[in-house]
Order: C-alpha cells, then sequence, then structure tokens
C-alpha cells in the first residue's frame, strides 16, 4: 500500500542511466508525505509501515573536498516487521534489520540489525538562565 501524497524520485536520465529497482514486500504500507530518492535501490520487507509523515530515505549524497566533490549512490534496505516513524532520515546504504523500530525524528546513518527500538538522544532538560 502506497498511500497519498508521497514523493518518489529519481535522477534525470541524462545523468544516470541505471535503472533502480523499488521492492516493496508484502503487507507493507508507506503512509503519507514520505519521501524516498531513487537515484539508487530501495528495498523494504514484508509487514512494515514507513508510517512517519516526512520520512526521507535517501540513496545518494556527496562528499565534499578541496581536492573535488563526489557523488556517492547506496542502495536502502529496510527488513521485514519495522517500523519507521515520523520525520526520520534514513541515509545512504543504510541497511535496517528484521523486527526494528525506528521511533520519531531519528536519523539512521548506519547500519541497524538487532532487532528492537531505535530513536535519537535522549530528550535532555537544559537550565534556564537567569539574565
Amino acid at each position: 500500500m502506497i498511500r497519498h501524497s508521497n514523493k518518489i524520485t529519481r535522477p534525470n536520465h541524462e545523468y544516470h542511466d541505471k535503472i533502480n529497482k523499488f521492492e516493496i514486500g508484502e503487507n507493507t504500507g508507506i503512509t503519507v508525505h514520505v519521501m524516498v530518492d531513487m537515484t539508487d535501490d530501495v528495498k523494504i520487507g514484508n509487514n512494515t509501515i514507513v508510517a512517519g509523515s516526512q520520512t526521507q530515505i535517501w540513496t545518494h549524497g556527496f562528499t565534499v573536498s578541496r581536492s573535488g566533490n563526489k557523488k556517492t549512490n547506496n542502495p536502502v534496505i529496510i527488513g521485514d516487521y519495522c517500523y519507521i516513524g515520523s520525520r526520520c532520515c534514513i541515509c545512504p546504504g543504510v541497511m535496517i534489520g528484521n523486527d526494528i523500530t525506528v521511533g520519531a525524528q531519528t536519523c539512521v546513518s548506519k547500519n541497524i540489525t538487532i532487532p528492537g527500538t531505535y530513536v535519537s538522544q535522549p530528550l535532555r532538560f537544559i537550565e534556564k538562565f537567569n539574565t
């Protein structure tokens, strides 16, 4: 199931001649306002929900240096029985294993393979300064 208001993009064929695969497993859903970059392959397993409004799945990035800029393309794989929360960012080349929940507003920048729940840094209290 792919619901409304999602954006699935790929590069213009003039700059990219590879035909990429977008695979979605059985009983898998992509809800609303999700952006999927198809510069490389994206595979989402069975019984998985990309539930987050404004979640982004990226398959390309850039390395910028004085010696020159380099574009990199890497596929993203999301396993079976996963849940991806709102406003998550899945970075290029990331593999998310089976039975994993990614909490809202989490940036996944490396592979996660152990089943469980992953969230960004914990909420912190910062004391108000008296001026």
